[in-house]
C-alpha cells in the first residue's frame, strides 16, 4: 500500500513527462488507434457510471418504500447511507440489511426480521435482473455478452475485473466497429 501511494505521487509530479514517454513509444500507424481506443473508453465509463447511478437510485427508492413500510426513523436518510453502501465495491445492501435483520431477531423483533429478510430479498432480486440489462444497454453490448464479461472479469480479477471486462470488450467492439482494429469476422 505505502510502495502504491509513493508510485502514485512520483507518477503524479511527472505525469507530464511519463505519458511523453510512453506516447514516443507507439508507432505512428497506431496512435489513431490509441487516440480512439482512449476516447471510447472515457465514453464507456462515463456510461458506466450512469448505470450504476440509475442502480443506485432504484435501491435507494426500494429501501425508502421498504424501511417506510417498516416505519424506521429516518428512513430516507437510512435509506440513502445503504443506497451509497451498495454501490460500493465489494460491499452490498446485505452488508447492512443482514446484520441489521439478524440483530432484530435476536432482540425478538420478528417483524422487522421479516421485513428486513423481505426487502434485501426483492432488493437482490431486482438488482440481479436490472444490472446486466442497465450495464449492456449502457455501453451497447448484448446483455449476455455483458454478463458473461462481468462473471469473467469476477472470477479473474475480482471486483475491479466485473467492471473493468466489459469496458474492454466494449473498446474492442468499437474499434471493430470503425475498422481500426480487426479481431474477428
Amino acid at each position: 500500500f505505502v510502495i502504491w501511494i509513493i508510485a502514485s505521487i512520483f507518477l503524479t509530479i511527472d505525469y507530464r513527462r511519463v505519458l511523453s514517454f510512453f506516447k514516443r513509444q507507439i508507432p505512428d500507424r497506431h496512435i489513431e488507434i490509441v487516440r480512439e481506443a482512449r476516447r471510447i473508453c472515457a465514453s464507456t465509463l462515463l456510461r458506466l457510471m450512469r448505470a450504476y447511478l440509475s442502480l443506485m437510485t432504484i435501491t435507494f427508492i426500494e429501501l425508502s418504500i421498504g424501511l417506510t413500510i417498516l416505519r424506521v426513523p429516518y428512513s430516507i436518510l437510512i435509506a440513502a447511507i445503504i443506497a451509497v453502501v451498495d454501490i460500493l465495491p465489494v460491499l452490498g445492501t446485505g452488508t447492512v440489511l443482514i446484520p441489521w435483520a439478524v440483530i432484530s431477531l435476536l432482540m425478538g423483533d420478528l417483524n422487522m426480521f421479516i421485513g428486513l429478510g423481505i426487502t434485501y430479498v426483492i432488493i437482490a432480486l431486482v438488482r440481479n435482473v436490472l444490472e446486466p440489462r442497465l450495464v449492456s444497454y449502457q455501453i451497447g453490448l448484448n446483455p449476455l455478452v455483458t454478463l458473461f464479461f462481468m462473471f469473467l472479469g469476477l472470477r479473474s480479477i475480482g471486483i475491479l475485473g466485473m467492471l473493468l471486462f466489459p469496458v474492454i470488450i466494449m473498446v474492442l467492439v468499437e474499434l471493430q466497429k470503425s475498422d481500426k482494429i480487426r479481431i474477428w469476422k
